[in-house]
């Protein structure tokens, strides 16, 4: 094995920090590295990434200025001119469809594609290189580093976008926060070689994007009361039950199962154990958040399912009055 970097050395222990996916003893005789080479193969995978993004929001533009908004104008243009109340009235296109409406459409479409392409990739890296998964410590192979370095481009071409437009999308602090603790969280756990496996399977996590995005369509095509809407809401908190909650936990489990591989390491390494406990945390918190918004949504679903009962019923008990009132009166 080759050691790169200084030596960083305990007094009663030395631990071994080697540059490979296989299974480390911790308990023999050897050397933990302090500081490792800047990643650039990932700042290099990241600069591509951040290409692609661009190069698919100018594709998007393209498509949708073209195609999908003069179908969909066209479409509600039609639709407001068969109500009564706008006989006399002409909708402008620019009242249906904003500059603004435009712009966040691309970024969705954008984080749409990348929940697909992060999840994916994810998967098969830790389908492909399954002895990572016996250490956790510093389990690392290059395959983590390209997926990552995907993720680190996607992320700063969100946030550049964010201010680029950031009258349209106003400042999202939420999401400044999210993207930057990402990055620099990334790029700390490469540098080190520490903690990267659970960056990778954070990504899994990233699957319920795209419902969530689900949502977001939807409600832009004006299309809140269609069954597609009611069927994608559920699917969302199932995904996020599942990917969020069980498989977050599971990772925590398997953290702290392996969790004396930390127990040589500097303090300041040793920060991958606890990030993601306080990130299932906050995953439990939001799925509460999001059943109570699932169960008012069935709720609604079915009293309308009764109302709508009720309904036929009156009118199947009025038309058998006015039958039996009709027999009467012959």
């Amino acid at each position: 094995m080759e050691f790169l970097g200084p030596i960083y050395e305990k007094p009663l222990y030395k631990v071994c920090y080697f540059h490979s996916p296989y299974v480390v003893d911790y308990h023999v005789n050897c050397v933990f590295l302090l500081d490792t080479p800047i990643p650039y193969n990932v700042l290099f995978v990241a600069f591509i990434s951040f290409l692609a993004c661009h190069l698919v929001e100018l594709i998007m533009k393209s498509i949708s200025d073209n195609l999908i908004f003069p179908i969909f104008i066209k479409k509600q243009l039609k639709l407001l001119s068969e109500k009564p109340e706008n006989v006399n009235k002409k909708a402008s296109e620019d009242e249906i469809l904003t500059k603004e409406d435009k712009i966040r459409f691309y970024n969705k479409i954008i984080s749409y594609l990348h929940a697909w392409v992060s999840t994916i990739a994810a998967i098969y890296v830790l389908a492909t290189e399954p002895t990572t998964w016996f250490d956790a410590g510093h389990g690392w192979t290059v395959s983590f580093e390209v997926v990552l370095g995907i993720s680190i481009g996607y992320f700063c071409f969100d946030l550049l976008f964010s201010l680029r437009y950031v009258k349209a999308l106003g400042i999202e602090v939420s999401m400044i926060i999210h993207h930057l603790v990402c990055i620099v969280g990334i790029l700390y756990c490469l540098n080190f070689r520490v903690g990267v496996l659970y960056c990778i399977t954070l990504l899994i996590t990233e699957i319920t994007t795209p419902f969530f995005q689900h949502r977001w369509f939807l409600s832009f095509f004006h299309m809140n009361d269609s069954i597609l809407f009611k069927i994608n809401g559920i699917l969302f908190w199932l995904m996020f039950f599942f990917c969020r909650v069980v498989w977050c936990f599971i990772q925590n489990v398997h953290i702290f199962y392996l969790a004396d591989q930390y127990n040589f390491s500097p303090y300041f390494q040793r920060f991958p154990i606890i990030i993601p406990s306080l990130l299932f945390l906050l995953n439990v918190f939001w799925f509460m958040i999001i059943t109570k918004i699932v169960v008012r949504m069935i709720k609604k679903v079915l009293c309308g399912i009764d109302d709508k009962k009720k309904s036929d019923n009156t009118v199947n008990h009025t038309n058998v009055k006015q039958e039996d009132k009709a027999a009467d009166s012959k």
